[in-house]
């Protein structure tokens, strides 16, 4: 079999073919001509859709000196909405990020200069808000979609921490048909998005769309309060219902030298919760967390005190020190409850 080669400036041509084959009696006459079309890549077309901001306005302020009449903008400027001297408007003119003015100001005059830019370095997008979906479409019938992290991002939480480094690969899908496909949540950071549509019954794939944005929260979590008592040997823990913002949901944690281990995924807001074995030592606490409906975290460790000579574990040692003359029971169980109002 013979390819032909064609190039993509060629799709949608109309091609012609004949064939003849040589033997040692030399050349057949030419075969039929065959006509065939060269197929064409399919289009893609991709958006985010959501909470997206893709300009801001800032506004600069500069110190006249009496000979200087440039002045560079810190973001790279989508347009330049006013330009002022001591308040007054002034001529100018705009060359990339520099604004010059028709004369220099005196020295001493204050230039402020407003204008329009991406609002964030990358991708020229801002996600404030989960959620978040892609809208595609395209004339293939497969669309194949990854998400990379477009520089190292990092979330911490009570239990440990997940780290993401440069180019990692967040998520990869692969989908028939077109429509709006919502996203996972994601963490703060930059990420960079790669659409590519696929028509399988020629195998041809449409140049990738390649989308950008950041993630930054218009709403980030903000520590919670709470209290923690202990009574008759157990400890109370109760989240403060006024310390967290709508839709926030709670996680506690009892903290050891050991590290945070989770209590509680789906505590209440105001409801006290009862650990019937609350640990001993210095480093031992109760974390209380908010997480939002966007995935950001925040917390609160809240140190308590066991009444009265008890069990002491030595870390450093590896021991434990046990009071004298004291009856000691339990059945090894770490139970951990929600005290419900009565």
């Amino acid at each position: 079999a013979y390819v032909l080669q064609t190039s993509e400036s060629q799709a949608g041509a109309t091609v012609s073919a004949r064939v003849r084959v040589s033997t040692g009696g030399g050349w057949s006459e030419w075969s039929d001509a065959r006509v065939t079309s060269i197929a064409a890549p399919p289009t893609c077309t991709a958006a985010l859709t959501g909470a997206i901001v893709t300009t801001a306005t800032t506004t600069q302020e500069f110190e006249g000196d009496g000979e200087a009449a440039s002045f560079e903008l810190a973001c790279p400027v989508i347009s330049v909405t006013s330009v002022t001297v001591d308040g007054a408007a002034a001529t100018w003119t705009l060359s990339d990020q520099v604004v010059t003015l028709a004369t220099a100001p005196a020295d001493g005059a204050v230039v402020a200069i407003e204008y329009e830019h991406a609002p964030s370095a990358h991708g020229g997008a801002i996600l404030s808000a989960m959620p978040l979906s892609l809208d595609l479409g395209g004339t293939g019938d497969l669309w194949r979609v990854s998400v990379t992290c477009a520089h190292q991002a990092r979330q911490v939480e009570p239990g440990g921490s997940t780290t993401h480094a440069q180019g990692d690969a967040i998520a990869h899908i692969e989908m028939g048909g077109s429509g709006v496909v919502p996203c996972q949540p994601i963490m703060g950071g930059g990420y960079d998005v790669e659409v590519v549509c696929v028509d399988t019954a020629t195998g041809l794939e449409s140049e990738p769309v390649t989308l950008g944005f950041a993630a930054m929260w218009a709403s980030p979590a903000v520590a919670p309060t709470a209290t923690v008592e202990i009574v008759d040997g157990q400890a109370v823990i109760t989240p403060a219902s006024s310390s967290h913002a709508e839709g926030e949901t709670c996680r506690i944690w009892r903290h050891t030298a050991d590290g945070a281990a989770l209590c509680r995924e789906d505590a209440e807001w105001g409801l006290p919760y009862v650990d019937r074995v609350p640990p001993y030592g210095d480093a031992c606490a109760y974390v209380v967390e908010a997480v939002t409906a966007d995935g950001d975290h925040a917390w609160s460790d809240v140190a308590y005190e066991l009444p009265g000579a008890q069990v002491t574990i030595d870390w450093a040692t590896g021991s434990v020190e046990l009071p004298y003359n004291v009856e000691l029971r339990s059945n090894w169980e770490k139970g951990f409850e929600r005290r419900e109002h009565m």
